[in-house]
């Protein structure tokens, strides 16, 4: 997925930002540090950032930083179909709510 910047050096941070980065610490908080990474796919982008999915129970961060509209789903790196599809329709359901990113 991909957040709004808020961190990166010589940019300014984005709008929904910074609340993409507390709803990704709520999430950990909330699970208490009992959080599952999984890999599907490619490990690493060409950033050297981790491309995981992160996992608390049932729940899906991934997934639900999309749903609030605090997060695009990157389509084009190598992972699974059916976790493409689930972040596509967490998408649609955001735009169609007018949340986050897609509330103007």
């Amino acid at each position: 997925i991909d957040t709004p910047e808020t961190v990166k050096e010589g940019t300014p941070v984005q709008p929904w930002g910074p609340e993409a980065t507390e709803y990704t610490k709520q999430f950990v908080r909330d699970a208490g540090g009992r959080i599952r990474v999984e890999v599907d796919g490619e490990y690493a982008d060409q950033y050297g950032r981790r491309l995981i999915f992160v996992w608390y129970g049932d729940r899906l961060l991934n997934e639900e930083l999309v749903r609030q509209g605090l997060a695009r789903p990157k389509l084009a790196y190598d992972y699974s179909q059916g976790k493409k599809d689930l972040l596509k329709r967490a998408q649609r359901e955001a735009q169609s709510a007018g949340r986050g990113i897609w509330s103007h």
